[in-house]
């Protein structure tokens, strides 16, 4: 599995990148790694970087505030988008990318 470790001003590139090209993400979040499938990216009401994924494992939807997250790493393995995403019920602020 190719990763490469991103910290700070890149997460936000990372992100984006990994939401266009459908790969899946693994960070730091909450005293755990996390594996996601990322389908929305943007900023909530307050300005916050925000991520809609789908989390590997626990096989649920997630919102994950992106100050949070540390040691991104972008993932080769790829995804479909789930067919339950609904982009109406985000309640994204600003859409910066999504699938």
């Amino acid at each position: 599995m190719a990763e490469a470790l991103v910290r700070g001003g890149g997460m936000n590139q990372i992100i984006l990148t990994a939401v266009r090209d459908r790969r899946r993400i693994r960070f730091w979040y909450d005293n755990e790694f996390r594996t996601v499938e990322p389908h929305c990216y943007g900023r909530d009401a307050h300005g916050s970087g925000s991520l809609i994924g789908f989390q590997l494992g626990s096989n649920r939807w997630r919102w994950f505030h992106v100050p949070w997250m540390t040691r991104l790493s972008p993932m080769s393995e790829t995804f479909e988008p789930r067919p339950d995403y609904d982009p109406e019920v985000l309640g994204m602020a600003e859409v910066l990318a999504q699938v």
